[in-house]
């Protein structure tokens, strides 16, 4: 369930740039205005159940000693959220049925694929996304809000929410 809600997070992005290109780029009326706000609070309301409902998740510890690699990997996603925006602008107009189709086509790519943890508004709320390389080689995702873990030394966390096998959040 938790899986489903955040691959749903990760590509809300896209119906949010379409329905912005629909109805506040056509005009500016505030029923279109209205219905972007909508999209746009209910795009930040399913990011933030997904933070709320994580700290239900099972939690790791991340011991001192246990990483021997992070690696910041902002810039590296960027690919993945510009993917969801080019999607959403080539849609044609008033094509809502074929957009759902793209849509969920995108959820169930994303889904199967395990990379539902790449959302752009995460990045808007203050968290980085590192790759880390553990001590037996297996590299893991730590979403987290700590800026510039450049070394591996000294670094530990009490308290990580697993999100899959290979994916924590650190809150």
């Amino acid at each position: 369930m938790i899986r489903m809600l955040w691959t749903i997070d990760a590509i809300s992005m896209g119906p949010l740039i379409y329905v912005l290109k629909e109805y506040f780029l056509s005009s500016f009326a505030k029923k279109n205005l209205l219905i972007c706000g909508i999209v746009f609070v209910i795009t930040v309301g399913i990011t933030a159940l997904c933070l709320f409902v994580s700290r239900k998740l099972p939690v790791d510890e991340f011991p001192q000693g246990a990483a021997k690699e992070f690696s910041l990997i902002d810039a590296s996603e960027l690919p993945t959220f510009l993917g969801y925006f080019f999607v959403s602008l080539s849609i044609p107009e008033g094509q809502y049925l074929l957009a759902g189709v793209i849509f969920f086509l995108l959820f169930l790519f994303v889904y199967r694929a395990q990379i539902f943890c790449y959302n752009p508004l995460l990045l808007l709320l203050g968290f980085h996304f590192y790759q880390v390389t553990i001590e037996n080689g297996f590299q893991l995702l730590l979403i987290t809000k700590q800026r510039n873990i450049r070394r591996a030394e000294g670094i530990w966390f009490e308290k990580l929410y697993r999100l899959n096998d290979y994916s924590y959040l650190d809150l």
